[in-house]
């Protein structure tokens, strides 16, 4: 068990010094012997009668402690150089004698000193007996030294005087404040609480008073009930500085009768001469408050003058405004023509407002013509379509509308047509956009034969490019 005991302490370098610091602190038995102990006895290592003695079975027949056995093993062999865990322990040799050290535990000899009588080894203990009972002894002995069992105490004390001491001497013992009952150490009760006690009684700081209050009402007591409370004067608001304590302001009161009627009648002159000088200054305040509403006044027609101008050029920029939007002109591009050509078919651009919030119409070109036009002719008409504004537009709606189709080689010799459109409601069917009542109409059967859409003989002028037309529309509102 010894050996595995040292096998486990190699792995742990912090545990094996802890372990060997602990057998040191053993060794054979340091006490007082009463009775004499043979010197074959004692421990070779330590010196002293050996505690748990060990033999050796060499010629030395030398006597170990077990403790002194272990560590003078562990001191000679247990480290790397000695040790091997994989190869084995080696054997000790004997100090001494130097041969193989093998020992056993003797029994008889353990017997015998523990038989010898010994003193206590408390200090002043009275108490004679056998070694083998010491331990016993020792777990009651009063004059054995402990510490306070109180937290933060480090006095040390005999047992018999324990009680005592953790109750009635330590200063770190519990303590209830006699006059709050506040709890704490004895030493913080009767040191700093003492002084921040509310229940604590005090003396009245006024002198000639005398009495005893408690901390906690000693504002309360001088204010309301001491009669030696230092006062100023009751007149002291029109200028009397006299202060004594409050008892002897009634002496005071009576013999300074014609003093006060004196202070009351130069503060009384003083206000006078204060409200006078107060009406002054409120007279200035009043002609600069006058002249300053004669200037707002002036201001606010300035101001007023300002904003009728600024609403007149307001409502002037709204009318460029709207007659800039209505006469905005529309691009439309149809392509495909040659297609609608062919297949005789109608083509209708996307939808247009004639301004913000106006009226929604959309070109339609009918590539092959319409009516007169069928066969030799382009026809092209505006329709009104269903707008999202129209509940809230005037009806009947007339404008005056132009369709031009560009030139697309230079920027001249365009081909337009100017109409007025009148539409009498939002109801009116649909169907009657190619033609108005009383014969107005809304575009052209004929508005530009087929022949005129490639390059003109006599201009520069082609209207028809990569199977491409291009409209502008000009819409204003009649």
């Amino acid at each position: 068990m010894a050996r595995s005991s040292r096998i486990i302490g190699l792995c742990s370098d912090d545990h094996a010094a802890a372990e060997k610091q602990a057998i040191r602190a053993i060794g054979g038995y340091d006490y007082k012997f009463v009775d004499a102990v043979n010197r074959d006895d004692f421990c070779v290592v330590c010196q002293l009668p050996a505690r748990d003695p060990q033999q050796t079975k060499c010629e030395c027949a030398k006597l170990y402690c077990k403790s002194c056995y272990d560590q003078y093993y562990d001191d000679q062999y247990c480290d790397d150089q000695y040790y091997d865990a994989f190869i084995g322990v080696p054997a000790a040799k004997c100090p001494t004698c130097g041969q193989t050290l093998d020992i056993f535990s003797d029994k008889r000899t353990a017997k015998r000193i523990k038989e010898c009588k010994i003193k206590c080894p408390s200090t002043n203990c009275p108490w004679i007996n056998q070694l083998n009972i010491v331990d016993d002894h020792l777990t009651t002995c009063g004059y054995v030294i402990i510490p306070c069992a109180n937290d933060g105490c480090k006095a040390l004390i005999t047992r018999d005087n324990a009680v005592n001491h953790k109750t009635n001497e330590c200063l770190l013992r519990q303590h209830t404040c006699e006059h709050c009952s506040a709890k704490g150490t004895y030493l913080e009760m009767t040191g700093v609480h003492i002084n921040i006690c509310p229940d604590y009684m005090i003396p009245c700081p006024n002198g000639g008073c005398g009495m005893k209050i408690k901390r906690k009402n000693i504002n309360s007591h001088r204010s309301a009930e001491c009669e030696w409370e230092i006062i100023n004067c009751p007149y002291s608001n029109i200028g009397c500085v006299f202060k004594s304590p409050k008892c002897k302001i009634p002496d005071h009161k009576a013999t300074s009768n014609d003093y006060h009627l004196e202070l009351s009648v130069a503060l009384i002159m003083k206000q006078k001469e204060q409200q006078e000088e107060q009406t002054i200054q409120l007279m200035k305040q009043k002609e600069q408050q006058e002249e300053q509403m004669k200037q707002l006044r002036m201001q606010n027609e300035q101001l007023v003058n300002q904003k009728e101008q600024f609403t007149e050029q307001q409502a002037e920029l709204t009318k460029n405004m709207v007659t800039l939007e209505h006469e905005k002109p529309h691009w439309i591009t149809m392509t495909r023509f040659s297609w609608f050509k062919a297949e005789k078919r109608e083509w209708y651009s996307a939808g247009f407002y004639t301004h913000i919030r106006g009226y929604k119409l959309c070109l339609r070109v009918d590539a092959n013509g319409y009516d007169e036009g069928v066969g030799h002719y382009v026809s092209t008409y505006l329709c009104l379509t269903e707008g999202e504004f129209d509940a809230h537009l005037t009806w009947p709606m007339t404008c005056e509308c132009t369709i031009t189709l560009r030139n697309q080689l230079k920027d001249e010799d365009h081909h337009s047509g100017t109409f007025t459109l009148t539409i009498n409601d939002m109801y009116e069917p649909r169907s009657a956009m190619f033609f108005g009542e009383n014969g107005r109409r809304r575009g052209y059967h004929k508005f530009i034969a087929h022949n005129l859409l490639d390059r003109h003989m006599f201009k520069q002028c082609k209207y028809l490019i990569d199977d491409t037309l291009c409209f502008k529309v000009q819409v204003k509102i009649i």
